[in-house]
């Protein structure tokens, strides 16, 4: 009698650990990628601080320099837990329950990891072309070597989002939408070129690179089809399926332009 009520109480427990493993182990990649963007932030960061004389430039000792590269380095720290953890794969989250709704070809199961890869480089192209835009616009020379560095980090990172987005929907047999032909086939084919094909070979050349314009095309292309991925998600890849489209009201547009 004792032992069978010491198994009949460590078999909920059991079951309990068993059932936290493989929700552990289903969530993983979620939290390599995470892990991931953690890494490329900080270890971006500890280059910058320790590679580039900006902050010897900015103080007026080295004692002073030293400081701002500490404080520097813990800003990128904690910039990679926040990227690594907040709204871009919260937001890719929320459709995870619209498989009905969207089409497949923008539907995914992976919508929070893709959301937080596309992020990433969208960060990183965000910055190259405003920083390159503020620099002919005030008629400064442009940083160019964090800029080729950007590149360098954003163009694998264009990669790793192909290779999910494209090798997600071929192992679920979603590419058959794609062949069919349509108003979504020709929104994603639009929306993946811009996004990621065009700049991701425009980064890959090392010319480009070394280009201030080549990398302000490159980083308009990706920042403009990575913020049409938002909308086609959120709306335009909905139309077909839903049978219904949305206008914004003028409050909405005055909203979004303030």
């Amino acid at each position: 009698e004792v032992s069978g009520s010491l198994e009949e109480r460590l078999t909920p427990a059991a079951e309990r650990i068993a059932d936290r493993t493989r929700n552990l182990i289903a969530n993983a990649p979620i939290f390599l990628v995470a892990l991931s963007a953690f890494l490329a932030v900080a270890i971006g960061g500890w280059l910058l601080t320790t590679r580039i004389g900006f902050w010897d430039r900015i103080a007026p000792n080295a004692f002073i320099a030293d400081v701002y590269r500490a404080i520097a380095r813990i800003v990128f720290i904690l910039l990679g837990f926040m990227l690594s953890t907040l709204h871009q794969s919260s937001l890719g989250s929320l459709f995870l329950n619209q498989p009905h709704r969207l089409h497949p070809l923008f539907y995914s199961p992976l919508l929070p990891v893709l959301f937080f890869i596309s992020a990433v480089a969208l960060g990183l192209m965000m910055v190259t072309g405003e920083s390159l835009f503020s620099s002919w616009l005030y008629e400064r020379k442009p940083h160019t070597r964090s800029l080729q560095l950007f590149a360098r980090i954003a163009a694998p990172v264009l990669g790793l989002y192909l290779v999910l987005r494209l090798g997600d929907l071929a192992l679920r047999g979603e590419l058959q939408h794609l062949w069919a032909g349509g108003f979504e086939a020709g929104l994603f084919v639009f929306e993946i070129l811009i996004c990621a094909v065009i700049p991701l070979v425009l980064l890959l050349i090392p010319r480009v690179r070394r280009s201030p314009v080549g990398l302000f095309v490159a980083a308009v292309l990706c920042v403009s089809g990575m913020a049409l991925n938002r909308i086609d998600v959120g709306g335009l890849a909905m139309v077909t399926t839903v049978g219904t489209r949305y206008v914004p009201s003028w409050m909405e547009l005055l909203t979004s332009a303030g």
